[in-house]
């Protein structure tokens, strides 16, 4: 008679009656959920239609919703064993980023992208020249939060010297594929006419290489970015691709003026551009996100679909 039943059933409703027309209820595999009286009472209050269970079904696990779907991961129905595969690698995935995450954070470097935004100090930056520049944290007035103040007291050479995650390998970069990214401000020209915004140096045993950002140079924050291609910087000695292969120093140019000036310096960014990312560990996460998503919604409406 399974193959034959036709079940005619009129079904009320809150406004009319209406025409139920269901053929022969499929046979369901599936582990019973606690909660139901019977088997069949269980498949037929959570998939609203008629559904036989196998003879061997027990009541275990937990009863609606996701619980339906976790047991049909270990179910017989076909496709299960890829679906199955699918979660499992999304969510092991996922493990393996969050644990990985931290010490990418650590890790700063040219390559994967180093930046200091000045919100709970100067983040390693001292001064190169002692003589001719005082360096100061603001804890505030940033862009946002807290910047490096600079004061060339003798209108000489008023550089800051940047920290060790800045230096390294910037071969990577090249051809535009990297940036130097800065927010700076005027806070004082002392009277004297503002010539540039401040600038980037960098050198290593392959030579050396700079770059001046352009005024204008106002008291409001402004972002200077240059990419990381030889056309865009002045080589004063050596090569451009030997200062790349090894950076040892990276300045920050601080003299705006021929004479004394104060400036504001927030956001030092030296890394790869938005666009051409390196390996991002928390897209991978995101992408591992996404299967799982995608694994738990595809056993859902097989789910379904197996109950119709």
């Amino acid at each position: 008679m399974r193959g034959s039943l036709l079940l005619i059933a009129v079904v009320p409703t809150n406004r009319v009656p209406t025409l139920a027309i269901a053929g022969p209820p499929k046979v369901h595999r599936h582990r019973a959920l606690v909660g139901a009286t019977s088997c069949p009472e269980l498949c037929k209050e959570t998939y609203r239609r008629p559904v036989l269970c196998r003879p061997d079904c027990r009541a275990s696990g937990a009863r609606g919703g996701f619980g339906t779907v976790l047991a049909s991961l270990f179910g017989k129905e076909p496709g299960m064993k890829t679906l199955r595969a699918l979660v499992f690698v999304g969510t092991m995935a996922i493990g393996v980023e969050l644990l990985a995450e931290p010490a990418a954070l650590r890790a700063e470097s040219p390559a994967t992208g180093a930046l200091s935004t000045f919100d709970t100090g100067l983040d390693g930056w001292t001064e190169e020249f002692p003589a001719d520049i005082d360096i100061f944290w603001e804890s505030t007035d940033g862009n946002p939060g807290g910047f490096m103040r600079t004061v060339d007291t003798s209108g000489l050479q008023a550089r800051a010297l940047a920290p060790s995650k800045y230096l390294g390998d910037w071969s990577t970069l090249d051809n535009a594929r990297g940036i130097v990214r800065v927010d700076a401000k005027l806070i004082d020209a002392g009277g004297f006419t503002v010539e540039w915004a401040g600038g980037i140096e960098i050198a290593g045993p392959g030579g050396r290489l700079d770059h001046l950002f352009p005024v204008p140079h106002t008291s409001t924050w402004r972002t200077f970015t240059v990419s990381i291609a030889e056309a865009d910087w002045q080589v004063n000695e050596g090569t451009w691709a030997g200062v790349l292969a090894n950076v040892t120093k990276m300045s920050l140019l601080a003299d705006t003026t021929d004479g004394y000036d104060v400036n504001g310096y927030d956001n030092i960014y030296v890394g790869p551009q938005a666009g051409i990312p390196a390996v991002s560990e928390w897209g991978l996460a995101a992408t591992a996100l996404l299967l799982l998503i995608a694994g738990t919604v595809a056993l859902s409406r097989r789910r379904l679909a197996l109950a119709s």
